[in-house]
């Protein structure tokens, strides 16, 4: 199944919300040195329209080679025209973090 339909089928009609299924694993040769963050946004396709922080979802990943399986809420934009042939959009951003012990977030570089 292709991501557009998986996110059609996680659709909240009304809403304007969509909700996004994040799986997969996260890779460390032995147990992770600090918990590492994956932060999602859902970015305004309209700027002037935007004022501060995008509306944002996080996942973190665990520390060891387990499964990663978690649910997320997005807003998203969209025109109810006339069902099936609404149109929506989801511009959807991302960036990775590191969590210290003393649980502050600093970014990772990905230069």
């Amino acid at each position: 199944m292709d991501n557009t339909q998986y996110c059609r089928n996680f659709y909240e009609r009304g809403s304007q919300s969509i909700t996004l299924r994040v799986t997969g694993f996260h890779n460390c040769p032995s147990i992770c040195k600090s918990v590492e963050r994956l932060q999602l946004f859902s970015v305004h396709t309209e700027p002037s329209g935007a004022l501060g922080s995008p509306p944002s979802a996080y996942v973190d990943l665990p520390t060891d080679s387990s499964d990663i399986d978690q649910q997320i809420t997005l807003p998203m934009e969209g025109k109810l025209i006339d069902y099936p042939f609404d149109h929506y959009r989801l511009l959807l951003g991302d960036t990775f973090s590191n969590i210290s012990a003393s649980g502050n977030i600093v970014p990772i570089d990905r230069a």
